[in-house]
């Protein structure tokens, strides 16, 4: 089933019948009649009777000329009628259809409130005449009376047009890779005009349609009967679907059958019911009309003579809020005078919002693969309206399960569960090469710049031996060991490691910067690269990048990874005057609303996020970004201020490097997800806002340190699959290496997790987040450093072979 391909451009004619007041005296039931329908059994669908209203008046011919070229020979030709009489019969009923066949009709238990209920009656046809608003015209179930045998005459230069079909259903076979005795559903299928083409290309295929117009659903049901097609149609409603789970390879909703709803809330339920049947790893292929095309593109106003006695005016309009296109259509019948005036309504998406539809709804990996046009209909030349220029795009759900990166023995994890790590999976590891292992630090000996008064703790210097002592465990029976953390000598012993016969895999957890300086830590790596030192983690330019929070959210948010909302403040700005009033605040603030969170631009290890980073007003806000300016600790002046989300904040942690498949799915035995990982404040003091602070890291004597709990994210598989997904798009892109972790917080208006943070080197420490996704997995600490260096090693290996980059 798809929309009515050309609603209005050009003249209108109306045959307004009887007076307005002969029309005003009939009763609503004439008008509009919304017929209570009944199933009655799995086979059988009948219509519980009403009395349907007949009205005959004389008729008066009102000519509009809304068209410039309209002449009085274009006038000559249209029809003149003085009655109309309409009558719908009682009781339509398919009893008559087989309750058993090759090609079977079945019914399914609809909602009133779905474009997939059964068609209603019609009632006594009226011409409204002028309408200076469409949208106040139309009804709110308009799709209980619109797909029937006239849909089928005023549609059928493009909806029975076998050319059209079959380059759609080539579209559809050159998209996906259907293997055999594949399962496809059809979802708004209409007359069944794809699922048949498709039967006669595959016979191996088991091929489902659903519609809500039973009159379609029983012509394709005849259709099937009369070529011996094995083809199933279903009456049901496309937000409950009546099928089990993962149920099919393939679903497909062609022909503009996308958007009926008045709220968009509702199609994003159709999506993710299409998403709960498709079986793990199967697509979705959609064909809509292109919103921003057609919001730019549309005529008002348009007629054609659909044969030698029918005519269709068409007028569509922008509905109040920009986002809908509302159509009407006057159907004449030179013998009988006005027979329709129907309105219906379709949304108008661009691609990036339907990408963030089916993202929501834990596809992964759409895409526009194609334009889509209705060039072979038999129109001549008119206007094709929203079958002109349509999207077809493709994304599929995600893969039931992932892969652990092993290194020679792998283990399944199941994402709808708790991720899991067997210690099977860990003693089948071997050690690859006898490379001496150098272990770069920070330097103890030194201050930091972003430890609390610049200062090395006890809780710091306990964690750098428990490092050493896991790494000596598990590597120094096989290969020598160096640990070095002096800078004052650092690039002469990396040189002197560079001129060794076989040069060494070097660890590389310097997180604290060149001199235990945070702006200098990709300045290490710099020096590895310069002597062509292989080494773990993230290169320069991924350490640049990612320190700078605005580059990574720009970045994020043009791959389609949600971000929260921002506006950047330069160290240079004069906040009070730019802040003067209201006014000036709030088109400042753009779309943000208080409280907001202020952070440090550039920066790393949550310098300068503190309790006050959560500001309430203007004030509050001046007086932050004043306070961060004066602090010395912080070296990044420039601010961003976000909208704060007050969802949960959860970390994925991914220890390998992900890879992508061709369509840009992960490749699931690429690499190790660790389960998710929640921040708990439950603990918190009431006054403290729930934020990972500054001293949730540094400040042992904190509330944030001793308060704030980890345990695994609740969260669903849809929305795992989403986070994996665009995780491993992130890992790519910003060209992490061998470990990394990636920080979200959800967003209760948009029911999304947004990105908060990309960190390419992670910290590593003992009892850190990575430590306690991994311990959730299975893994104890000594596991996951010796998975890291050995994702890192096989990464190495991997480019020498390839004399790729390393």
């Amino acid at each position: 089933m798809s929309l009515p391909s050309r609603p209005a451009t050009g003249i209108f004619l109306c045959l307004c019948h009887g007076s307005k007041q002969a029309r005003a005296a009939l009763p609503p039931s004439a008008l509009w009649p919304h017929t209570p329908r009944s199933i009655t059994t799995r086979n059988t669908l009948t219509f519980n009777n009403t009395a349907l209203a007949t009205a005959t008046a004389s008729a008066s011919f009102l000519q509009y000329q809304w068209h410039r070229n309209l002449d009085s020979s274009s006038l000559s030709q249209l029809p003149y009628t003085t009655s109309i009489m309409t009558t719908l019969a009682d009781g339509l009923s398919l009893d008559t259809l087989p309750s058993e066949s090759s090609a079977t009709m079945t019914t399914a238990t609809t909602t009133s409130s779905s474009p997939t209920t059964t068609t209603t009656k019609r009632a006594n046809t009226v011409c409204h005449g002028i309408v200076d608003s469409l949208e106040a015209k139309l009804p709110e179930k308009w799709w209980e009376t619109l797909f029937d045998e006239m849909y089928l005459k005023t549609d059928g230069d493009v909806v029975e047009n076998a050319d059209i079909t079959a380059d759609e259903v080539d579209a559809i076979l050159n998209a996906v890779a259907l293997p055999d005795q594949a399962a496809v559903l059809d979802l708004c299928c209409g007359q069944g005009r794809h699922l048949l083409e498709l039967s006669q290309r595959r016979s191996d295929l088991q091929l489902f349609g659903l519609d809500q117009s039973a009159f379609l659903i029983q012509t394709a049901q005849a259709r099937a009967d009369a070529s011996q097609k094995n083809v199933h149609f279903t009456v049901g409603t496309c937000d409950a679907l009546p099928y089990e789970a993962n149920s099919f390879d393939l679903v497909t909703i062609m022909g503009n059958s996308f958007g009926y709803f008045e709220r968009a809330e509702v199609d994003q339920i159709v999506i993710a019911e299409v998403q709960r049947v498709l079986k793990p790893g199967g697509t979705v292929l959609l064909d809509l009309t292109d919103g921003e095309h057609m919001k730019n593109t549309f005529s008002p106003r348009s007629w054609e003579w659909i044969d030698d006695t029918l005519l269709v005016c068409r007028e569509r309009q922008l509905a109040s809020d920009g986002r809908r296109l509302v159509s009407r259509e006057v159907i004449t019948d030179t013998n009988k005078g006005v027979v329709r005036d129907q309105f219906y309504a379709e949304r108008l998406y661009t691609f990036p919002e339907l990408r963030a539809v089916l993202e929501k709804a834990s596809f992964v990996g759409p895409r526009q693969i194609d334009i889509l046009t209705g060039e072979k209909s038999d129109r001549g030349g008119q206007d094709l309206g929203m079958m002109a220029h349509r999207m077809f795009i493709r994304a599929s759900k995600a893969p039931t399960e992932v892969q652990l990166l092993t290194m020679g023995t792998q283990a399944s994890l199941p994402i709808e569960t708790t991720d899991t790590a067997s210690e099977q999976t860990i003693s089948g590891v071997s050690t690859p090469g006898t490379a001496k292992l150098v272990v770069v630090m920070g330097d103890p000996s030194r201050p930091s710049s972003e430890k609390l008064n610049q200062t090395w703790n006890d809780e710091d210097l306990l964690t750098i031996e428990k490092l050493k002592g896991v790494v000596l465990e598990r590597f120094q029976q096989d290969r020598e060991v160096v640990f070095l953390n002096h800078h004052d000598s650092m690039f002469e012993a990396l040189t002197a490691l560079a001129r060794e016969h076989i040069p060494p895999v070097i660890f590389n957890l310097c997180d604290e910067g060149f001199n235990n300086h945070a702006r200098l830590e990709l300045h290490v790596p710099a020096m590895m690269d310069i002597l062509g030192l292989h080494y773990s983690g993230a290169a320069p330019a991924c350490l640049a990048i990612c320190y700078d929070k605005g580059l990574v959210n720009a970045l994020a948010r043009r791959l389609g990874v949600p971000v929260p909302a921002e506006v950047f403040i330069s160290h240079e700005t004069d906040l009070r005057q730019l802040l003067i009033d209201e006014a000036a605040a709030t088109e400042f603030l753009q779309d943000l609303d208080f409280p907001v969170f202020v952070k440090p631009v550039r920066g790393d290890g949550s310098v300068g996020i503190t309790a006050d980073s959560i500001c309430n007003n203007v004030e509050e806000l001046i007086s932050y970004v004043e306070a961060v300016r004066a602090n010395p600790t912080v070296l990044s002046k420039d601010v961003v201020v976000q909208e704060y989300l007050q969802g949960e904040e959860v970390s994925v942690g991914v220890i390998g490097n992900p890879e992508m498949d061709a369509v840009g799915d992960v490749i699931p035995d690429s690499a190790l997800f660790l389960p998710i990982l929640k921040a708990d404040f439950s603990q918190l003091p009431a006054d403290l806002p729930p934020i990972l602070s500054y001293e949730s890291k540094w400040d042992p004597e904190s509330p944030y340190w001793t308060d704030v709990q980890y345990k695994p994210a609740e969260v669903s598989a849809e929305h795992r699959r989403q986070l994996h997904q665009q995780c491993a798009l992130l890992f790519n892109r910003f060209e992490l290496r061998d470990f990394g972790r990636f920080d979200f917080r959800f967003s209760k208006r948009t029911q999304t997790f947004k990105l908060l943070e990309v960190n390419p080197n992670p910290g590593w420490c003992h009892d850190g987040k990575a430590a306690l996704m991994a311990q959730m997995a299975g893994l104890n600490y000594a596991d996951m450093i010796q998975r890291i260096i050995l994702a890192a090693e096989a990464r190495i290996e991997k480019a020498r072979n390839a004399q790729w980059k390393l």
